[in-house]
């Protein structure tokens, strides 16, 4: 690896430290991307859906060039308990002309990505892990990578979710089981044609993202998505890692691997992907600290983006990551580069990336209280039942006299008191 310095270490090439890669290599930085997967993307197997408002600011037109699967324009919200699933779907195809969100595989997108930040200027090194940070007198100066120390005025830290790089730095302190979710996804290849018929598609410039909670998590906090790309569907679902470990240590039959193949085993999904292939197999922490946790997000001659700075939106409607990242990248590389113009990068210089940050922080914050919405256990088991035994009373007919509407709710509903119906209704409008 050569010794020179350069203007911007960039750890990691996820759409995060990309994003930073881009905007300062079209400013005519010196820049350097490490990435420690054999290629960008390699290691960033969870994301399946991206919101492209942060990347139209570096690519107007897109998604034009770029390596994506479908755009989103069904969106269907599912509810599972035992043999039966409660679904609200819907469809908007005005979001096509809008290029509102598309599914993505990370290995294929992030590969694109680098290479326009590659034309850009910027020099990416891959299979390269970076082991350190070169500190002195306080300022970040480079890193270590295979014994080399590596120079620069910045560091811009974009590793991950358990970045040590972060903690190295003093940004932030070790995490705990509550600060984490788990991701585990598989992705399953069917015919094109398969997909479209089954998921109600009309052709490429259709696509869907099924949402999912039930009984099939087992009481843990969490839910399944499905989202429909060219000729595969990624299965994924995310669970809170405390729940999980607080559930498993109860019930040792519990294992967070079989949660994914009781979701796929439910008739609603099964029905869905029967006779596909797993080609893909994949699990992650995704952190999602509380507002006390979430590491600081520049020190002096350092930054930190992405999933290494812990921006995160859970609205339940939908988990957000990549356009938190890029939105991110694109702040840190426009505050490096004001930093190069000043020709200073202490602390108080990079805190201009906070300020570019706030509306993304503000809306983190927003929805910072939907795990105590999602964390209820109600939510898995009693109102699942409930719901799903009203909507059989009113869809059966049997020997007995039907009942009125009202009686049949009140009927089913006395299963769960009135103080924690309230309680839990207080709590979703001040979550979600």
């Amino acid at each position: 690896m050569s010794l020179e310095k350069f203007d911007v270490i960039v750890v990691g090439a996820g759409v995060g430290g990309l994003s930073a890669a881009y905007v300062m290599a079209k400013a005519g930085l010196n820049v350097l991307v490490i990435e420690r997967g054999v290629k960008p993307g390699s290691k960033n197997v969870v994301g399946g859906r991206l919101y492209t408002h942060s990347i139209k600011k570096l690519f107007p037109n897109f998604p034009d060039g770029a390596i994506v699967e479908r755009p989103v324009t069904k969106e269907l919200f599912g509810l599972i308990w035992k043999d039966a699933t409660v679904t609200f779907e819907f469809t908007d195809k005005s979001l096509v002309n809008e290029r509102h969100s598309y599914t993505v595989l990370r290995a294929k997108f992030d590969a694109w990505f680098a290479s326009e930040v590659e034309k850009a200027g910027a020099l990416i090194i891959t299979s390269q892990r970076v082991d350190d940070l070169v500190i002195e007198d306080g300022f970040v100066k480079g890193i270590i990578a295979s014994g080399d120390k590596v120079l620069s005025d910045m560091v811009i830290i974009a590793e991950g979710c358990s970045s040590i790089l972060t903690e190295r730095a003093g940004l932030r302190k070790p995490y705990a089981p509550n600060d984490f979710l788990l991701g585990i996804k598989q992705v399953v290849e069917l015919p094109k044609n398969v997909i479209e018929e089954r998921f109600g598609l009309d052709g490429d410039n259709d696509g869907a993202a099924h949402l999912y909670f039930g009984d099939f998590t087992q009481e843990i906090a969490g839910g399944g998505v499905l989202y429909t790309n060219k000729d595969t569907v990624s299965v994924l679902i995310t669970i809170k890692l405390n729940s999980a470990i607080d559930r498993i240590s109860v019930r040792q039959d519990i294992d967070s691997h079989e949660i994914l193949n009781k979701f796929i085993s439910t008739p609603q999904i099964s029905k869905l992907l029967k006779g596909g292939k797993a080609v893909e197999y994949s699990a992650k922490l995704i952190p999602e600290p509380s507002k006390e946790h979430r590491p600081n997000l520049y020190g002096n001659g350092v930054m930190v983006v992405g999933d290494a700075a812990g921006l995160i939106i859970n609205s339940v409607f939908n988990l957000r990551g990549m356009d938190l990242a890029i939105a991110s990248g694109i702040a840190a590389g426009e505050t490096a580069i004001k930093a190069k113009e000043v020709g200073k990068f202490d602390a108080e210089t990079l805190s201009l990336y906070k300020e570019k940050m706030q509306d993304v922080l503000k809306e983190i914050d927003m929805f910072s209280r939907a795990w105590s919405f999602m964390e209820n256990p109600r939510l898995y088991k009693e109102y699942p039942e409930v719901i799903v035994e009203i909507l059989r009373d009113l869809t059966t007919v049997g020997l007995y006299p039907k009942a009125k509407l009202l009686s049949t709710i009140l009927r089913h509903t006395k299963k769960i008191s009135t103080s924690n119906l309230i309680r839990d209704l207080l709590i979703a409008l001040r979550s979600i």
